[in-house]
C-alpha cells in the first residue's frame, strides 16, 4: 500500500474498535483492521483501519462536548442499485432516520454517508424528492 500523508482520524467517546469492526465488515472483502503499535494496555486508544485501500483511525478520545456532523462524511460510489441498497441497508441501520435525505443517511455513530451514482440537472432535482436512491428513476430523470 503507497504511503498515505492524511489519515482521517474518526473520534469517539469509547467506541473506537466497535466502529472500525463495523465499517470494515460493511466495506469487506478489501478492508481490513491494522495493529497500532503501543496497545499493550486493557483499554485499546486508537485503531487504524482500512476502508477499500483508504486508511481511518478511529480514537477513543472520552466525553466531548461534540459528536459527527453533516460537515465531514463519506461519499460512497455505488455501481448499481444493488449496491446502493447494500450500503443503505447496512450503513442505515440503527442510524437516525430523520437525517436520511437525497442519498445521505446518519449511521449508528452518527457519520454521514453520500451513495452517489452520478449526475446533474434533472438528475438532481429527482434526488432531492427521494430518502433513498432509485437509480432506475435517477437515469430516467436524467435521460428527460
Amino acid at each position: 500500500m503507497p504511503f498515505e500523508r492524511i489519515t482521517t482520524c474518526l473520534w469517539f467517546q469509547d467506541q473506537a474498535e466497535e466502529a472500525a469492526n463495523y465499517y470494515v465488515t460493511t466495506f469487506a472483502p478489501y478492508s481490513k483492521i491494522n495493529t497500532l503499535p503501543g496497545q499493550e494496555t486493557e483499554r485499546v486508544m486508537a485503531v487504524e483501519f482500512e476502508l477499500q485501500g483508504r486508511t481511518f483511525v478511529a480514537l477513543n478520545g472520552g466525553a466531548v462536548p461534540w459528536q459527527f456532523n453533516e460537515a465531514i462524511s463519506m461519499v460512497v460510489n455505488c455501481k448499481d442499485q444493488a449496491e446502493v441498497d447494500y450500503y443503505w441497508e447496512k450503513l442505515s441501520k440503527n442510524g437516525d432516520a430523520s437525517r436520511q435525505q437525497s442519498g445521505w443517511l446518519a449511521d449508528k455513530y452518527g457519520n454521514d454517508v453520500f451513495g452517489d451514482k452520478a449526475g446533474v440537472g434533472r438528475l438532481t432535482a429527482a434526488m432531492m424528492k427521494m430518502k433513498k436512491f432509485d437509480i432506475a428513476e435517477l437515469e430516467k430523470a436524467f435521460k428527460g
